[in-house]
């Protein structure tokens, strides 16, 4: 399926724990057992959903943009920036 994720959808259970039962995509409930969260760097846009703080730390980085007459494969070029 692809679309756009809006949310999780959960039940309580005995002993007050929510279970994800299900994902919101484009506006209807996707039913699910089990749920992956991977969304990169925009991880925290989960907080809301999964109601805990979801720490984001990042690498500042250049990036290059440029016009181009033709296609350009969807690849990305990561130089040694990162010192640690």
């Amino acid at each position: 399926m692809i679309g756009t994720a809006g949310g999780i959808a959960t039940e309580r259970e005995e002993g007050g724990l929510d279970r994800v039962v299900g994902v919101h995509v484009d506006g209807q409930l996707v039913d699910a057992d089990k749920v992956c969260v991977c969304l990169g760097p925009w991880a925290a846009l989960a907080q809301d959903w999964l109601d805990t703080p979801v720490p984001m730390t990042g690498i500042k980085s250049t990036s290059v943009v440029f016009k181009s007459e033709g296609p350009i494969e969807p690849f990305a070029l990561f130089c040694g920036e990162d010192d640690r």
